[in-house]
């Protein structure tokens, strides 16, 4: 008997820690939902081997921003960016949106992150974070949370989608219905 109120019990508490990760992440996303994503004076546009100041042309824009920060395996992900390469091209054809790929601004192996991005000869602009603000001006971002770590901003900075469109089939899918009503 008292096996099996071990067993009941161990089973209501693997239910309820369930239902508390999805609802905090429900309330975080709602929170993400609610904000203005606010970008840091200082970002550095690294594209075609060379660095400079992101363009403020970029600022009153849609985007698509995927923030990867110093948790991450930035060398990881960066030598991964080809699977964003149909974003990219996405961003292109239908001029709806921008694809920006932020980066907090770390070490790797002893390089500064811009010169390592420059070296890696990117087909696509990859945007540093130089002062390592963008947390900091964006509170309603999780830090512990990845999943919201890429969102769709309208020209003000509102997200209008939560998610990163290349994890999945679906989620590419969800994307996709947004840019299609932003282009219609």
């Amino acid at each position: 008997m008292r096996r099996i109120l071990l067993i009941m019990v161990l089973c209501f508490l693997a239910v309820a820690s369930t239902g508390c990760k999805k609802a905090r992440l429900r309330a975080q996303l709602k929170e993400l939902m609610g904000s203005t994503i606010v970008l840091p004076e200082k970002i550095t546009c690294v594209y075609n081997g060379e660095a400079f100041p992101m363009p403020d042309s970029i600022r009153n824009k849609v985007r698509l921003i995927v923030y990867l920060d110093s948790t991450e395996c930035a060398s990881c992900r960066i030598s991964h960016l080809e699977s964003y390469h149909h974003l990219f091209h996405l961003s292109e054809e239908t001029g709806a949106f921008e694809v920006m790929m932020l980066l907090s601004n770390i070490e790797l192996y002893g390089v500064p992150l811009s010169r390592y991005v420059m070296d890696q000869e990117l087909e696509h602009p990859v945007y540093v974070d130089v002062e390592n603000k963008f947390l900091q001006l964006n509170p309603s971002i999780p830090v512990d949370e990845k999943k919201l770590h890429a969102f769709l901003t309208d020209e003000i900075g509102v997200p209008i989608f939560v998610g990163d469109p290349s994890v999945s089939e679906g989620m590419f899918q969800l994307f996709m219905d947004k840019v299609n009503s932003i282009v219609q």
